[in-house]
């Protein structure tokens, strides 16, 4: 209704192509994503399709819902896996949408292991509850996985770095009869030892933006679930927007998330 606060997804398909006829509607042939194939939302009046339009939980902060948009991206991730409880899932890379799966494995009742290179995010993590981390800079990952897991190696792995070397490792560190899911997007070609993938027998998903996340996503910002004040770092005007890009990109481990607030 008029003056309801409202998130879009902003993962525009056309509903007839293939994808979308199997309900794979982000993988749409002609998909449109507002900010990229067609104009954003930096303007006065932005229209979108009303069936990709979301209410707000009354108790979610409008500065904090748009971390459901990012949230539905790992909440994909671990529905490609076909995460279950009691399986323990290594993610890789544990920016916001990494530290978001972790925290949503815990809450599927799986164990999840964090990787990454940057000790303040793995040492944030670790304060938030998440049971094991490992800085691939410093430690064997398939031998810390290993000791975890008891010899038998994560049933899940959870790929968000989008680095080369991390996505050659996901194959190491899959149990056998694992499952992994790629959503950070490399720079370059990654060489995979297809060997590897028929002895093991794994199944490897590719898992691009959302379909269908978005209720789950604000559902659990509203339940509190996941905490958005932990996820978001700070909240700045469309002013600071410049001063905050540069300090994200100097300064990576001191943010997971900044929010622009127009209002």
């Amino acid at each position: 209704k008029q003056g309801d606060r409202v998130i879009v997804d902003p993962y525009i398909y056309c509903g007839h192509c293939y994808p979308c006829s199997v309900g794979r509607t982000n993988c749409c042939e002609n998909i449109k994503v507002i900010g990229v194939h067609i104009d954003g939302a930096m303007q006065e009046v932005v229209a979108h399709p009303a069936h990709l339009i979301h209410k707000i939980p009354d108790n979610v902060p409008s500065e904090m819902a748009p971390l459901a948009e990012p949230l539905t991206i790992a909440l994909h991730a671990l529905h490609r896996a076909q995460l279950k409880a009691g399986e323990h899932v290594v993610i890789i890379g544990a920016g916001a949408i990494g530290l978001m799966a972790a925290l949503s494995a815990l809450r599927y009742h799986a164990t999840p292991i964090l990787v990454d290179i940057v000790d303040e995010r793995l040492q944030y993590a670790q304060s938030l509850g998440v049971p094991y981390v490992v800085n691939s800079a410093k430690a064997n990952v398939v031998e810390a996985v290993k000791d975890i897991t008891q010899g038998t190696m994560a049933q899940v792995v959870v790929e968000a770095s989008g680095a080369n070397s991390a996505i050659r490792s996901t194959l190491d560190l899959a149990s056998f009869a694992g499952r992994i899911a790629y959503t950070g997007w490399p720079k370059q070609e990654t060489s995979l030892p297809t060997n590897l993938i028929t002895f093991k027998e794994l199944d490897l998903r590719g898992s691009r933006t959302s379909a269908g996340e978005f209720e789950e996503a604000l559902q659990m910002l509203s339940t509190l679930n996941i905490n958005p004040a932990d996820i978001v770092s700070k909240v700045v005007t469309i002013d600071e927007v410049p001063e905050a890009v540069k300090e994200l990109d100097q300064f990576p481990e001191r943010h997971l998330k900044i929010n622009v607030k127009f209002i």
